[in-house]
């Protein structure tokens, strides 16, 4: 830095304060201009070794040092460096590998943290700005790049343009078939090209990076906070970035001047362009009278709702006030039709709760055994305004309990019903409709072309892949299913209303099962039952109101794999739509894995309860095999799960059953089986290839 410039500027100094003084991710300094009497507040990524920096933590930490930057008066401009040769590379690489990356971007999004911020952003690049980084840079309002800096996609992405937040303003910004080079061909551009490109505003030597940003900087706080104020304002609120009218003149109406939005949303695609808006492809944004003449690509989505919406806070807004069940039977089979059975299931439900059908305003129904509209007709729902149906399979009632939260917290519905109930085993069977219907079974059309012509016909046979995949890489034994249909079948015992009541099962029994696809024998499986549950969903206050034991619902969460339709080619073969989920919910909840009383844990299959058990925390991956045996699942253990026998021992209930039963838990009204002083249950669901649904419960 120039003599000149040392005496327009004071030194960079670390703020303190209540959390500013414990950053380990990242280095927050400020300095102000001697002459303005503004300042600058700089954030910079502090792993100069590494490439793939970014985590929860490097975000979190961001997010204070953002809040508190938009907080000072004194503050004009802020400016995103990163600390080494590179800028970055995205999501940390281990820590992505230890299954929080879903967390990440579902919670605290990088780039939103650009778009949150009422003040002028400035990306300082220089080497690599790939992945999460790139869109990190793109995000801000102005990029300012070395010589040596690289732009681009860390790796191919087979998924369309239009996928994220990032990717549908980057081809409004360079044009579809260069979006496309980039997110989905890994094409790479140096630093010029970018500039040509529309994606930074200028290009300097690397030695000359810092001083161009100070005069950036230096040009913005010429301009008035009010000035500055408008302008952000005006590209953030007042414009609506569409298709059709990126490339129109727009009239700002508080400043009444007029800017072109060029095809780069903001950013001009070209010199010629540049130099019309304003800023010229080597030099600092013009100061004028009107706030016009800064330009700045506006990557942001425009309705502060939306914004809201991805950071809802769900905890405690809503309870289970009522839960019914029918009796679960094999043969003769219940002798109803699936809609009586979810309506005697509902009655219960409401006499539970000290309601009447027409209470009900939300119905909340299960794929193609249940109808919004029939079983509102029959419970005399004249007011109704709340109807869906989620096709996650046996993950549906759980990602209900979410939906049945959100309709609750936000008015949309006073009390929703999610009911279930099907014949099972009286009814067409799995095994049948499959061979059948292409649309009955995950995957459709995938599975009837790849899946069934090889011998994978039913439930049992895709899913063992998944087992004995898992056997090969962590050293599952069969022992270890057993111990969990063992648990099952033991916890059974102490529920009157289950199928396998005065059943026993043990370990011996297990091992001399018949096999029917290895390493599934016969006990691994869940039963095929005919039965109906539902559950019921209000307001805290509407609960009190009843006199009703509310349960809160902490958190909840749903997700699904990728591909969800196809199994055996996932990048990741043991991630699940738990894996993105658990972390949302738990996070949501305020609370940790230990601190769950009891799982009731979606039990199709004995490993499905051992994957779920990994991918939702409860023990790293590869390690659930040994955390269920010794009865460490059992009731007395150190986390009893299914305590009314699950699919594999009560009945096939659709996943509600678990709901239904944690309920009784919490309410202290499991008889024999209560969990004794349980105050918090995590419930699962777990549909087609392996759909995940998690919500956290308490009394």
């Amino acid at each position: 830095m120039s003599e000149t410039a040392e005496a327009k500027w004071s030194d960079w100094t670390s703020p303190g304060g209540e959390g500013l003084d414990d950053f380990v991710e990242i280095i927050y300094e400020k300095k102000s201009h001697r002459q303005l009497g503004g300042g600058v507040a700089r954030i910079t990524l502090n792993k100069p070794d590494k490439m793939n920096t970014l985590t929860l933590a490097t975000v979190e930490e961001m997010f204070r040092a953002f809040y508190d930057a938009n907080h000072d008066p004194m503050i004009g401009v802020i400016v995103v460096a990163a600390k080494g040769k590179h800028f970055g590379a995205g999501g940390d690489v281990q820590w992505e590998r230890w299954g929080l990356r879903g967390a990440f971007y579902n919670r605290y999004p990088h780039n939103r943290l650009m778009r949150m911020s009422r003040k002028p952003i400035i990306a300082q690049v220089q080497g690599y700005c790939i992945a999460g980084h790139n869109h990190m840079a793109y995000c801000c309002d102005f990029t300012i790049a070395a010589e040596n800096a690289i732009f681009g996609q860390a790796g191919a992405r087979v998924s369309s343009p239009a996928d994220g937040f990032f990717v549908p303003y980057l081809t409004k910004v360079i044009g579809a078939k260069k979006a496309r080079e980039m997110w989905m061909l890994c094409r790479k551009y140096k630093a010029q090209e970018a500039l040509d490109m529309g994606l930074v505003n200028t290009v300097v030597p690397l030695d000359q990076l810092e001083a161009e940003v100070d005069r950036w900087c230096e040009e913005m706080l010429a301009l008035s906070p009010g000035c500055l104020e408008v302008l952000k304002a005006s590209f953030d609120r007042r414009w609506t970035v569409t298709a059709s009218n990126v490339s129109r003149r727009r009239r700002c109406t508080r400043t009444g001047s007029t800017c072109l939005r060029a095809r780069r949303v903001g950013l001009h695609s070209s010199p010629s362009a540049r130099r019309s808006s304003g800023i010229s492809a080597g030099a600092p944004p013009r100061r004028s009278n009107n706030c016009s003449m800064i330009t700045r690509r506006d990557s942001r989505r425009n309705d502060d709702d939306y914004r809201e919406a991805i950071d809802v806070d769900l905890k405690d807004k809503a309870c289970i006030v009522g839960i019914g069940e029918t009796r679960y039977c094999r043969k003769p089979g219940s002798g109803m039709s699936e809609e009586a059975l979810q309506m005697a299931a509902t009655r219960a439900a409401l006499e539970d709760a000290g309601l009447k059908g027409r209470d009900l305003d939300g119905i909340l129904a299960f794929p193609n055994v249940g109808r919004c509209e029939a079983l509102a007709a029959n419970l005399g729902c004249s007011n109704l305004r709340f109807a869906a149906i989620i096709h996650m399979g046996g993950a549906t009632p759980v990602a209900s309990l979410r939906l049945a939260a959100m309709a609750i917290a936000t008015g949309q519905a006073n009390y929703v019903l999610i009911p279930g109930g099907w014949n099972g085993y009286s009814g067409a069977r799995v095994r049948e409709t499959v061979s059948t219907d292409m649309h009955s079974l995950p995957g459709g059309p995938i599975a009837w072309d790849y899946y069934l012509p090889h011998g994978l016909t039913a439930p049992p046979q895709w899913y063992a892949l998944m087992a004995r995949r898992h056997m090969h890489e962590y050293g599952t034994r069969h022992e270890q299913l057993g111990a969990v249909a063992v648990a099952m079948r033991r916890h059974a015992q102490l529920n009157p209303g289950a199928v396998m009541c005065g059943k026993p099962l043990t370990l011996e029994d297990y091992m001399a099962s018949p096999m029917l696809a290895d390493p599934y024998r016969v006990n691994d499986c869940c039963l095929e039952t005919d039965g109906g549950t539902a559950v019921i969903v209000t307001s805290p206050e509407r609960a009190r109101d009843l006199g009703k034991q509310p349960v809160y619902i902490m958190g909840a969460a749903a997700g699904q794999p990728y591909p969800a339709d196809e199994i055996t080619n996932r990048r990741d073969f043991h991630g699940t739509g738990l894996t993105i989920a658990a972390p949302e919910a738990f996070r949501m909840a305020g609370v940790t894995p230990a601190d769950a009383d009891f799982a009731q844990i979606y039990d199709c299959f004995t490993f499905e309860v051992i994957q779920q058990l990994e991918e939702a925390g409860f023990c790293k991956r590869g390690e659930g095999g040994p955390f269920v045996e010794n009865g460490a699942i059992e009731l007395g253990g150190r986390l009893p799960v299914n305590t009314h026998g699950g699919l594999l021992s009560e009945a096939h209930s659709l996943g509600i059953g678990h709901i239904v039963e944690a309920v009784k838990q919490l309410r202290g009204s499991a008889g024999e089986r209560q969990v004794g002083g349980a105050e918090i249950g995590v419930v699962t669901g777990w549909g087609d290839f392996g759909d995940g649904s998690i919500a956290i419960l308490r009394r």
